[in-house]
């Protein structure tokens, strides 16, 4: 009896050290990363293209600083981005483990870091904040923020700098740049194909 507490109490001692340990190089690591608002609403970011002589090319339509009013968009607009990219987006607080973990193993298994896991949040910020270097120094970052911008903005809110913020490709910013460009309609006009073709 008396080796099975020794036991015991050495295991959770290793463990209760080795969270804290965790949580020690988390801390540090992110210590530096700031949640700034203004690059969350930074919309309207457009690609600008130069000929050989350094004269801007003119675009034959201007894609840039429109943005979507999330309650002006169909319900599956938005449910097909959740679908797509995190299915459990309402239920977490901005860190997803579930597929974190699956990523991790995928990435292990296959030595790459090709499978991310990261809910909206972590794209979110990942994109306006952070490069897209694939390290763990940047992943921790990256989850530190999302966990900051759950306790700062609701889902919603959350969901529309999102929508407004992403890159459809073809220089186009955000879901209403990316229906004009593509559909030539308003974001809250996209049938629900073309919201699944912009999702995919």
């Amino acid at each position: 009896m008396r080796t099975f507490f020794k036991r015991f109490f050495l295991i959770t001692g290793l463990l209760s050290a080795a969270v804290l340990i965790a949580i020690c190089v988390f801390l540090i690591i992110t210590n530096d990363v700031r949640l700034d608002k203004n690059k969350l609403t930074a919309s309207g970011k457009t690609v600008v293209f130069y000929d050989c002589k350094n004269q801007k090319v003119p675009l034959s339509v201007d894609y840039s600083n429109k943005t979507a009013n999330l309650s002006d968009l169909p319900d599956y607009v938005k449910n097909a981005f959740i679908a797509v990219e995190d299915k459990r987006f309402y239920s977490h607080n901005g860190i997803d483990f579930r597929p974190l973990m699956r990523a991790a193993v995928s990435d292990v298994t296959s030595r790459s870091f090709s499978q991310g896991g990261s809910t909206i949040s972590q794209q979110l910020v990942k994109n306006t904040h952070l490069s897209n270097e694939k390290t763990f120094a940047r992943k921790l970052k990256e989850m530190r923020l999302a966990i900051e911008l759950e306790k700062k903005y609701d889902k919603d809110e959350i969901l529309g700098f999102y929508l407004n913020g992403i890159y459809f490709g073809n220089g186009l910013y955000g879901i209403e740049n990316a229906a004009v460009g593509y559909f030539s309609k308003s974001a809250a006009d996209l049938s629900l194909a073309q919201a699944a073709a912009l999702a995919a």
